[in-house]
């Protein structure tokens, strides 16, 4: 057996596909194609289209999500993921608490030049000066303690650290500065700090993930927001009780009170809008959306919120649009946008010397960037800007959004790829997507020749994968594609969602404890899986190991899951899975729209007795043969699309970014033996996705403002067919004595997302004489903790129950002894 795939190796390396793609019997008119036909009608890339991730001149920047940014002011790149800022009352001085390293840095804002670093355990968010500009505080965040600082000669010092528990977020002081407020992110309160005696005195209920915090100028009210239960509550002050909840929008974050105490202001992180709240009445007077159509393609994510003196303009800043959006205060209209770095998490107004200043919590991007570093934070200080200013910076942010959409000129476009929301494709009726685990493309690619590629990240080449080469060769293979989530649990989001929202990004960045995606509902992005939009929109799917995107409301969405396939299962071989899936399809169940998790690439690493790392991913490959083979030998093969991809990147390396990944597109309708080098992501797929399924709008922002893979695609198709190749791996289990070994044995398999360094695990085992490359992998990200554990198991545990009450199988594939 082994004999016999290296020969194919080898025929596949020199081009001739004789053993993996006969000639069909159907009609071979199929197979030629009019050279003039194709030269007008098929879709040509920009020059633009094909950057890769990086500085494109000194102001604009490519970014691994297949976007631009052309971020506005004087910036400079700080310790990863700022997450709150605060400006000193004499201007001289920033604040900047970055959450994804746990640091603090003072910067001088004459130069905008970092010149002291704060290390602490550990922090969130809030910051905070006082009156007198000789003290400050940051929120401790998993700490469980509040960091006091002296400031003075231009030199800051640890004062005390004050006790709170329960996350210690947003901050405020009282006018007279003897009290300090702090939202409890965990503990659904409010803490009162005495500042004269530096402890907790008292503790007054709020809501779920109470996260900023704002004090009327009279000192008498507070206004908490929580994450969790799309609340601002009002706390009174002098009786210690909360006096009223105000509900604003989904997932509300930063807020912002108007100098005469009128008005607040909210920014709704999971709605795309900003709540207006009559504070006299303390009720809701108005919604203003971030743009337009922010109620059928949500994904903007205003987290912060700040107002001018007099009350004119209200500044929000947005994750997920890169940029600063301007309202005028007296009508809600957009005034214009300033273009920010990529992720802006924060902003202050320093109106005494004319500045805006903005924390973006992703700065540059991540080029060349890996697990310590890998994103250029930013800071950045930005002249408030006039009428005419602002005009010219909402150019900038035009270009900036739309960079990707203009990748292809779309008009008279001849494609099977749609151009327009709503109309399904003429020629492909079924689209099938597959989602392995955690590989960067240099890891399984780095020997596919004729594609971007680096051998001294290679882990399992041709010699393990040659499934992977060969429909890579023989279909569409995309090398400037990049997948947004940094890690499986921020992975499954993107793949499910098609959107990661703000407090699920920020509590990952953190590192420390993050809820897990979906099973807790604040990290459930606003727009609704992709499954739930099918079923909106009338087109039915099928479900096969997923189990992100289900647990909201479990009976709906049950009869669509093959629940025999069960979910995360290492323990089956992904061969068995792919003989489960063409079982259900032999049986008539091949639905528009697909959905496969094929895990086993994952590995179980070095673990004792565990099946090597080697022989799973051999498995993961044979398995995904399997499927193409079947399904290029069925009746569907004429109109059906795959789209094989990873959740995320996470257990590799790779010389142009950590996110790039592994992405095939086969099908009938695809160039064969076609390299993209068009920058495309995760969310890409999903346009190109939603596009064919005939979908009335985008998924999300990072889906309308990514291009669709129309270059993979051609006008006629080609019915040849693949055949698989076997797993060229014979079975053995890991020996005793492999490195990281201990690691494996005490890591928790059973359960997705909770083994952060597999990585420099695999790196290990397969190149044990080379340094790991740190720098270009995310490897050792997103350890998981019982938490996790017990709430997926609880969701499992839901499935076997809604199975058991219908008569149906539940996880009974045979495994392995």
């Amino acid at each position: 057996m082994k004999n016999g795939w290296v020969i194919a190796g080898l025929l596949c390396c020199l081009g001739l596909f004789a053993l993996a793609c006969e000639p069909s019997a159907s009609d071979s008119s199929h197979q030629r194609r009019d050279a003039a036909a194709d030269e007008k009608a098929l879709p040509e890339p920009t020059a633009e289209a094909y950057f890769r991730p990086g500085p494109i001149d000194d102001e604009r920047y490519v970014l691994p999500n297949g976007r631009m940014i052309w971020p506005a002011g004087l910036g400079t790149i700080i310790d990863r993921f700022p997450v709150d800022l605060a400006v000193s009352p004499d201007g001289q001085t920033l604040v900047a608490a970055s959450a994804g390293i746990e640091r603090v840095r003072l910067i001088d804002t004459a130069t905008m030049t970092p010149f002291q670093s704060l290390d602490v355990l550990q922090l969130f968010s809030g910051a905070v000066w006082n009156a007198a500009g000789d003290r400050f505080w940051i929120g401790g965040g998993g700490s469980h303690v509040v960091f006091e600082y002296s400031y003075t000669g231009g030199v800051a010092a640890e004062v005390r650290q004050i006790p709170v528990l329960n996350y210690p977020s947003g901050l405020a002081l009282s006018p007279d500065e003897s009290e300090l407020y702090v939202a409890c992110l965990h503990g659904k309160r409010l803490a009162v700090v005495d500042l004269l005696a530096g402890e907790e005195v008292d503790s007054i209920p709020t809501h779920l993930y109470s996260l900023d915090v704002k004090i009327s100028a009279d000192g008498k009210l507070a206004y908490v927001s929580s994450v969790g239960r799309g609340m601002v509550t009002v706390v009174n002050l002098q009786t210690r009780q909360p006096v009223a909840d105000i509900e604003v929008g989904d997932n509300p974050e930063g807020i912002a009170i108007s100098t005469d105490d009128a008005m607040l202001y909210v920014a709704n992180s999971d709605s795309d809008t900003v709540s207006v709240v009559d504070l006299d009445a303390q009720e809701v007077t108005a919604t203003w959306k971030i743009y337009d159509e922010s109620t059928t393609s949500l994904g903007a994510s205003p987290v912060a919120v700040a107002v001018d003196r007099a009350g004119e303009r209200v500044y929000v800043a947005c994750t997920g649009t890169n940029e600063i959006t301007v309202f005028n205060a007296a009508n809600g209209q957009v005034l214009g946008r300033i273009p920010g770095g990529w992720y802006v998490t924060q902003l202050r107004l320093d109106e005494d010397r004319g500045f805006l200043y903005y924390t973006s919590g992703k700065g540059y991007g991540s080029y060349g960037l890996g697990l310590y570093s890998n994103w250029r934070s930013t800071v950045h200080q930005v002249a408030i800007p006039t009428t005419e200013e602002l005009a010219e910076y909402t150019d900038h942010q035009d270009q900036a959004l739309n960079w990707a959409n203009s990748f292809y000129d779309t008009v008279d476009l001849e494609s099977p790829i749609p151009t327009a929301w709503g109309t399904p494709s003429e020629q492909i009726k079924h689209v099938i997507f597959i989602l392995k685990e955690n590989k960067t493309y240099d890891q399984i690619f780095g020997d596919l020749e004729g594609t971007e590629r680096d051998p001294s990240n290679l882990n399992f080449g041709w010699d393990v994968t040659p499934n992977h080469h060969t429909l890579a060769q023989t279909f569409a293979v995309c090398d400037n594609l990049f997948v947004e989530g940094d890690t499986s649990v921020l992975g499954h989001l993107w793949g499910t969602f098609g959107l990661l929202n703000d407090h699920a990004e920020k509590r990952f960045a953190v590192g420390d404890d993050y809820p897990l995606p979906d099973i807790d509902p604040s990290t459930r992005p606003p727009n609704g899986t992709i499954f739930k939009r099918l079923l909106e929109a009338g087109i039915e799917f099928r479900s096969y190991g997923q189990v992100i995107g289900f647990m909201e409301d479990f009976d709906r969405y049950a009869p669509y899951i093959d629940m025999k396939y069960g979910f995360w299962n290492q323990g089956v071989s992904d061969e068995v899975k792919a003989d489960e899936i063409i079982r259900e399809w032999e049986l008539g169940i091949f639905p528009p729209f697909i959905y496969i998790s094929l895990p086993n690439d994952h590995s179980y690493g070095s673990r004792s007795g565990a099946p090597t790392a080697r022989f799973q991913l051999g498995d993961n490959d044979a398995g995904l043969g399997k499927l193409i083979d079947w399904l290029s030998h069925s009746e569907h093969w004429a109109d059906t699309a795959v789209f094989v991809t990873e959740d995320d990147p996470q257990s590799g390396a790779d010389h142009i970014d950590p996110h790039r990944t592994v992405a095939l597109v086969i099908s009938s309708w695809v160039k064969r033996g076609h390299v993209s080098s068009v920058l495309y992501s995760m969310s890409s797929l999903w346009h190109t996705m939603e596009l064919i399924l005939g979908l009335p709008q985008p998924g999300s922002k990072y889906t309308k403002y990514s291009a669709p893979l129309y270059d993979c695609f051609d006008t006629t198709a080609d019915l040849t067919t693949y055949t698989a190749l076997p797993n060229p791996i014979p079975y053995e289990e890991n020996p005793k004595g492999l490195p990281f070994q201990d690691y494996c044995d005490a890591a928790n398999f059973e359960v997705p997302d909770q083994v952060g360094r597999m990585g420099e695990v695999l790196w290990a085992l397969t190149r044990p004489n080379d340094p790991f490359p740190y720098d270009q992998s995310l490897s050792g990200e997103g350890e998981g903790d019982e938490d996790d554990v017990k709430e997926y198991l609880e969701g499992v545990e839901k499935a076997r129950a809604w199975a058991a009450a219908h008569g149906v199988e539940f996880d009974t594939l045979p495994r392995r002894k």
